[in-house]
């Protein structure tokens, strides 16, 4: 094998030297792009380093508040004032104010996490068949963390009927079965019974049962409205949950000098100055309404994902009435399923309605 080569490099001189030459005009070349890189990194990062400047200048905080790690480092966590309460006092902040090269003192003031409730809403149209009696059970999972955490959610049950009509009375569904004298509150006797619950956290307390008849159509109003989280022609149920929101008091004035705050606003208007709680009546007290500041982003990451079973009805079985009766619970639980679907539904568009809703007045206001 050397001897070939040798023959080819002393028979062939000229592709030698070419080859040769390429070779180290690649490597100068990637020695030299590799240089300027460097250097204009270098650069950028002294001009941004030169002409950094954070939205203010001095940062009080309570004493004791600094973290090990901001004390380490001697830097300040992006999520600087989460968590932290007390401080200075009003007039404290009057005076520093009144400082001569004092341009702008905002204030903010951490109130507490409030929890807003909603539902995610678990469509079953396209898991249902004809059959005139329909039940289902929905097995629930809550996935956070980027599928990293898995939490169990309440089962949540879903009657269907394709043969009666259902009849809204005093607040109350009742179902109107062929052949009976009687209506019965179906549905509600799954509410009258949860047993004993082990723990404030026992999900049996948290089960619920949604009823529907394509008869009759949107009985509840939960159904083809314009505030439906359901798309039209559809039905199922809604699984509950909380989002955690950090409420915090801010002087929008200062605010706004200090960030551009009022320039945020992407819908409605921003905070006026002074602006005091209006006191709204109604039917059976008053509420004072606050005018907030709400970010369109929600830090919760999760999904919910459904497992939908379709439960085996005994031939010969009454259902309206077992769910209109004391062992609705029992009846639901004792049943077996077997697997039809799943689905995972994100909970970002739960949270682009809750925003909606909170934002409109109920109709007594």
């Amino acid at each position: 094998m050397r001897r070939f080569v040798w023959r080819q490099l002393r028979a062939r001189p000229s592709r030698t030297a070419t080859l040769g030459a390429g070779i180290l005009v690649a490597a100068v070349s990637f020695v030299l792009l590799t240089s300027a890189v460097s250097t204009s990194a270098l650069q950028v990062q002294g001009k941004v380093a030169s002409n950094w400047k954070t939205a203010y200048d001095i940062l009080v905080r309570p004493s004791g508040s600094t973290t090990p790690l901001e004390r380490e480092q001697e830097l300040v966590a992006d999520n600087y004032l989460s968590g932290i309460f007390g401080g200075i006092t009003f007039t404290q902040w009057r005076e520093i104010l009144k400082i001569p090269g004092i341009d702008v003192a905002a204030p903010i003031a951490n109130i507490g996490y409030v929890m807003l409730r909603t539902s995610v809403p678990v469509p079953l149209s396209r898991f249902t068949s004809d059959a005139p009696v329909q039940l289902y059970r929905i097995k629930g999972t809550w996935v956070a963390n980027g599928g990293t955490s898995r939490y169990p959610s309440a089962n949540l049950y879903f009657y269907l009927t394709r043969r009666d009509r259902f009849a809204l009375e005093s607040g109350d569904i009742h179902e109107i079965v062929s052949g009976q004298r009687g209506r019965p509150l179906v549905c509600s006797g799954f509410y009258t019974t949860v047993g004993d619950l082990k723990s404030p956290f026992d999900l049996k307390g948290s089960e619920a049962i949604y009823c529907y008849s394509s008869r009759s159509g949107d009985t509840e109003g939960l159904y083809g409205t314009p505030d439906s989280p359901f798309r039209p022609g559809d039905f199922g149920v809604l699984a509950p949950i909380s989002f955690p929101v950090m409420l915090a008091a801010i002087d929008p004035v200062q605010e706004a000098r200090l960030i551009g705050l009022d320039r945020s606003v992407i819908e409605g208007r921003f905070l006026s100055e002074g602006e005091p709680a209006r006191v709204r009546k109604t039917p059976d007290t008053r509420i004072k309404v606050v005018p907030i500041l709400a970010s369109t982003k929600t830090f919760v990451d999760e999904d919910f994902q459904a497992s939908i079973e379709r439960l085996a009805v005994p031939s010969g079985t009454d259902v309206p009435s077992l769910l209109g009766s004391r062992r609705a619970r029992h009846f639901l639980s004792g049943l077996a399923g077997s697997f039809v679907g799943k689905d995972t539904i994100p909970v970002g568009p739960s949270y682009e309605r809750l925003l909606d809703s909170i934002s409109k007045p109920p109709a007594f206001f």
